[in-house]
């Protein structure tokens, strides 16, 4: 029992660790593991050794069942369901996030962690399920939970070859610059009061210089901290200039780009013996998929489509 709220706060915190840095608070998440332990422990040790022995076979004492059905009842329905909720606004963060300051998605896929999370949010419902089938039924517990724990194991095998099979590593949304606190102004500021609308303005005219003269976004490794430098335009005020100046995110910022510079590469007849997904490497994509899908979001058809029909 105590295992099960322990693996919960350590997948939440490694989530937590991908978009922060993890303070001694954030040690807390392993209290109820540890209440648990002492719980058991202290009325365990009360027991004689043949209550001892019919704990084990049974687990029909009376001291210490009582504890053991408040520490499941809390487990099923309060811990799991508060983390599934935390992890759930973590990876919803992160995502976020990564919009914000980077302009790719490949190798910092999270799609691993969230079939993770439907398929704890799925073995929680059959474990609500299957206890009330407990005490409709004659089944013991044993009888009935063990199909939510199988079904969970299968699920980990199926997420373990996964990720063996596409590449995924636990540290693959490793990476992310984490936002400077020091430089960062006062989030109970207004934003007006830090950027001025003519700061706004002349940051913005030289994020746009930036983008034409230097085309930046033909790295395909771009970042929000490599722009920032490249612009010489402070990285604390760009996010701002991206929000309020230009009313975008970073990730649609520069793939809107990209997209352009792989439609005027399109254009030139010396470009023809070449492959969409050369040009589309060449304007500063890294993958035929997130190609094809910004692409289509941007200009609302297929690049080969586009083509065939615009060019």
């Amino acid at each position: 029992m105590p295992f099960g709220p322990l693996i919960f706060a350590q997948l939440y915190l490694y989530i937590s660790s991908q978009t922060k840095k993890i303070g001694w608070t954030d040690s807390l998440h392993f209290l109820p593991s540890i209440i648990i332990v002492l719980i058991v422990l202290s009325k365990y040790t009360l027991l004689s050794i043949q209550e001892k022995i019919e704990l084990i076979e049974q687990m029909q004492i009376n001291g210490l069942t009582i504890w053991i059905k408040i520490i499941r009842f809390s487990i099923q329905f309060l811990i799991i369901p508060f983390y599934i909720y935390l992890m759930w606004r973590k990876i919803k963060s992160h995502e976020k996030l990564q919009l914000m300051q980077l302009s790719y998605s490949e190798g910092i896929s999270i799609n691993w962690l969230r079939r993770l999370l439907y398929s704890i949010f799925i073995t929680w419902i059959c474990l609500i399920v299957s206890h009330f089938i407990i005490i409709r039924s004659e089944f013991s517990y044993d009888q009935i939970q063990i199909y939510p724990f199988l079904l969970f194991s299968l699920a980990l095998l199926y997420i373990g070859i996964y990720g063996i099979r596409n590449d995924v590593a636990l540290t693959e949304i490793n990476g992310i610059p984490e936002n400077n606190k020091k430089k960062e102004p006062d989030k109970k500021q207004d934003i007006n009061n830090v950027l001025e609308e003519k700061q706004i303005l002349e940051y913005k005219q030289k994020l746009l210089d930036c983008i034409y003269s230097e085309k930046p976004y033909l790295n395909p490794k771009l970042s929000l901290r490599s722009l920032a430098d490249i612009s010489k335009i402070p990285y604390y005020h760009l996010s701002t200039i991206l929000k309020i100046g230009l009313n975008t995110t970073f990730y649609d910022f520069i793939n809107q780009y990209r997209v352009e510079e792989f439609i005027e590469k399109a254009k030139h007849p010396k470009n023809k013996k070449f492959t969409l997904l050369t040009l589309a490497f060449e304007a500063g994509f890294n993958s035929k998929s997130s190609f094809y899908s910004i692409f289509k979001k941007h200009k609302g058809i297929s690049p080969s489509d586009f083509v065939k029909s615009k060019l």
